[in-house]
């Protein structure tokens, strides 16, 4: 493992003509409003889907889910990697929530079977990814969150609003 210290997202551009990768992590975090601003919007997501390995590779992110941040990131999320492609696992203390999007959703069992750092969420947070994928398979997407999809040319991405405990559970 090889340990780098530098802003992600410019770490991130530095790759873009590198190898895929099949898995990336990100776990960043800005007291303001979760994510940092430059590393929550379209055009980001879509530098980090170009590095992903385009059979099976993983995109994980931690959320932190007290912003009303949290909803525009996952509109966000999926409109680069579709709403079909996205598997959310919520921490049990209600503040975290995992995101795990691929470009090939249907592989993500070959990659799951291979991978320590998705035993590892699964252990931590007590979730079975293999079920979690046959509910997501089945699942009926009812749910129509209201927000807005984060770009780059966009302004004021900081200090949003904390949501209730009440209003993030009822929204995830």
């Amino acid at each position: 493992m090889k340990v780098i210290i530098n802003d992600g997202r410019k770490f991130l551009k530095s790759l873009l003509n590198s190898i895929n990768y099949d898995i990336i992590l990100l776990d960043a975090y800005d007291s303001m409003s979760g994510l940092p601003s430059h590393m929550k919007t379209q055009e980001f997501f879509l530098e980090l889907k170009y590095l992903l390995n385009p059979n099976g590779g993983l995109f994980i992110v931690n959320l932190v889910c007290i912003y009303q941040s949290y909803i525009n990131v996952r509109l966000t999320i999926d409109s680069v990697f579709g709403q079909n492609n996205i598997i959310t696992f919520r921490s049990t203390d209600f503040v975290n929530m995992i995101v795990v999007a691929s470009a090939a959703i249907e592989n993500f069992p070959l990659v799951n079977q291979k991978s320590n750092i998705i035993n590892d969420i699964q252990e931590k947070l007590l979730i079975d990814i293999n079920s979690s994928l046959k509910r997501k398979q089945k699942q009926i997407h009812n749910q129509n969150l209201s927000g807005r999809i984060y770009r780059d040319d966009m302004k004021n991405l900081e200090n949003e609003q904390q949501m209730s405990l009440i209003e993030f559970v009822n929204i995830v």
